[in-house]
C-alpha cells in the first residue's frame, strides 16, 4: 500500500487560558491566610497598587446569581448578631478546627519546640557532671514522639561506650532522672511501664490504685482481650474492684509525650459567616479576609509627565494591579455563590447537625451555578464557613450517597452520626453488634450492609462490641 503525504485544513476551537485567567484561577484556590500573604507580596512588588484602609460607606457589592432562597449579604460587622446565634451550641462544633480566631486574618505562628527541647530545658536546671549530662542527653535523644524510650539500657551502654567510660547502673540512674523531668510516663520502656509510672505518682489512697498496678505489671494483655473473669481469678478481687481498677487505667495517658512540645500553629480564618436572621439563612463574607485594593491614583494622574520607559513600566504595573484586583473580586464572588448554594442545600444540617447532612457533590453545585466542576473544587478547597454548629471546611458538606431513606439517598456522614448515636445509647453490659446496628438502620429506612457499618465504626475510632462491653 502506497503512503501519500497531503495537507489538510481543519477548523477547531480550543480554550486558551490567558495569563490573567491563570492568575484568577490561582487566586481562587488560595486559602484566606495565603491570600493575605499574596496581597502583602503584591503591595510590595507593585507601586501602582494600594490598599484602602476602610470600606467607603454605602459601597454596593454585586454578587449576582449568588443565591436563590438563602440570602447573601455584603461584608459587614455582624458580631452582635452572630454571637447571639452561637451562644448555646458552638463550643462543641468549634472543636472541629483548632486555633480559630474571628477577629483578624493575621495570626501569630508559634516557634516549633519538641519534646526533646523541653526535657533538655528541664535537665539544665539540675547540677550534673559532664558524664551524667551526656548520658541524660542520650536517653532524651532516644525518646519517640509518645515519650517512650526506644533503646534499652544495654543499647545505650553500647552507644555511649565509644565516647565515655560508663556503667549500666549510671545509665539506669539517668533514665530514672529523665522519667522525673516532666509529666509522669515520659521515659517509659513500653505501655505497661508508662501506665505504671503514672499510677505510682497517684496517692496511695486512690481508689483502685493497688489493683491497677498489679494489673498493668503482669496482666495487661488479658485486659486488652477483655478477659475479665480470668483477671478476677488471677488478681483475687471481685468484679466491682476490677471495674474500679479499669476505670482508673482509662484515665491514664498512653502517650504523654504528645502533650509536650508545640507544633507550628496553623490558624483557620472563616471565609464566610452563616447565621439565621428572621427565619432566613444569611451568608456573609468575612470582612477581615476581603481586603479592598485599588490602583494608585497618583501615577494615573502623573503618567503623562514621565519619560517613555517609565510610562511603559507604569502601564504594565497598572495592568497587573487591575488584573489582580479583578481576580480578588472574582474569588470573593465565586466563594460567595458556592457557599450560598451549599447552605441552601444543607439547611437541615445547620439545624440538626451531622445526622441531617444530605448527599451532595461538587458536580451538582457546578451544574446549578453554571460553573465548571474544577472551579467549584478550587472554591471549596481550604475554604471555611463559620456556622451555628461550628466552623467547617466547605468540602465537609460534600458527602457520598449510601443506602435508601424513603426513596432518597442518605449521606455517609448522616449514617455515621446515626451509628454513633445508637452506640452512645447502648447498655454498657450489652453493647450492640455491627449486625444489629445494620438491622436498626434498616428499620429507619437506611439499607446499610454490616461490612459498611463496621467500616464507618472504625472510621469513627469506635471499638467493636466485644471491646465496648463493661465489666459490671
Amino acid at each position: 500500500m502506497a503512503i501519500k503525504q497531503s495537507l489538510q485544513i481543519r477548523a477547531e476551537s480550543q480554550l486558551q487560558l490567558t495569563p490573567h485567567m491563570r492568575q484568577s484561577l490561582r487566586i481562587l484556590q488560595l486559602s484566606s491566610v495565603e491570600i493575605d500573604q499574596e496581597i502583602v507580596q503584591a503591595l510590595e512588588c507593585n507601586p501602582c497598587l494600594e490598599q484602602v484602609e476602610e470600606y467607603p460607606e454605602n459601597t454596593p457589592v454585586d454578587y449576582s446569581n449568588s443565591s436563590r432562597e438563602v440570602e447573601s449579604e455584603e461584608s459587614a460587622d455582624i458580631s452582635h448578631i452572630y454571637d447571639m446565634g452561637l451562644s448555646q451550641d458552638t463550643s462543641a462544633g468549634l472543636n472541629h478546627v483548632t486555633g480559630v480566631e474571628r477577629s483578624s486574618s493575621y495570626d501569630t505562628v508559634k516557634q516549633d519546640t519538641t519534646l526533646q527541647d523541653e526535657l533538655l530545658q528541664s535537665l539544665s536546671n539540675h547540677r550534673l557532671s559532664s558524664k551524667d549530662v551526656a548520658i541524660a542527653r542520650a536517653v532524651i535523644g532516644s525518646l519517640d514522639e509518645r515519650g517512650y524510650l526506644t533503646a534499652k539500657v544495654d543499647d545505650l551502654h553500647e552507644l555511649l561506650a565509644t565516647r565515655i567510660n560508663v556503667q549500666e547502673p549510671e545509665i539506669e540512674a539517668m533514665v530514672h532522672l529523665v522519667q522525673t523531668l516532666s509529666i509522669p510516663g515520659i521515659g517509659a520502656y513500653d505501655l505497661a511501664d508508662c501506665l505504671r509510672l503514672q499510677l505510682e505518682q497517684l496517692g496511695t489512697n486512690t481508689p483502685g490504685r493497688t489493683a491497677a498496678l498489679r494489673l498493668v505489671r503482669a496482666h495487661l494483655p488479658l485486659l486488652a482481650k477483655h478477659k475479665f473473669t480470668e483477671l478476677i481469678r488471677l488478681l483475687k478481687i471481685d468484679r466491682e474492684e476490677l471495674s474500679q481498677a479499669i476505670d482508673l487505667i482509662r484515665t491514664l495517658d498512653h502517650a504523654p509525650g504528645r502533650h509536650l512540645g508545640t507544633e507550628q500553629t496553623h490558624h483557620v480564618v472563616p471565609d464566610v459567616y452563616v447565621y439565621r436572621q428572621e427565619e432566613k439563612w444569611q451568608v456573609t463574607p468575612n470582612s477581615t479576609v476581603n481586603h479592598r485594593l485599588r490602583v494608585t491614583s497618583y501615577y494615573q494622574r502623573n503618567l503623562q509627565n514621565q519619560d517613555a520607559d517609565t510610562q511603559e513600566y507604569l502601564k504594565q504595573k497598572m495592568s497587573e494591579a487591575t488584573a489582580f484586583i479583578r481576580g480578588l473580586d472574582q474569588r470573593t464572588a465565586t466563594i460567595q455563590r458556592v457557599a450560598t448554594e451549599i447552605v441552601l442545600r444543607q439547611q437541615e444540617f445547620m439545624i440538626g447537625g451531622e445526622s441531617r447532612l444530605k448527599p451532595l457533590t461538587r458536580r451538582e453545585i457546578a451544574s446549578t451555578l453554571n460553573l465548571h466542576e474544577s472551579t467549584v473544587s478550587r472554591a471549596t478547597n481550604h475554604k471555611y464557613m463559620l456556622t451555628p454548629r461550628g466552623i467547617f471546611e466547605f468540602k465537609h458538606f460534600f458527602t457520598t450517597k449510601v443506602g435508601v431513606n424513603k426513596g432518597e439517598g442518605q449521606s455517609a456522614r448522616a449514617v455515621q452520626a446515626q451509628i454513633r448515636k445508637m452506640i452512645e445509647l447502648e447498655l454498657p453490659s450489652k453493647p450492640i453488634s455491627d449486625s444489629i446496628l445494620s438491622k436498626m438502620l434498616a428499620d429507619k429506612g437506611m439499607s446499610i450492609a454490616r461490612r459498611t457499618v463496621s467500616k464507618y465504626r472504625e472510621q469513627m475510632n469506635i471499638p467493636p462490641a466485644n471491646q465496648r462491653k463493661s465489666v459490671l
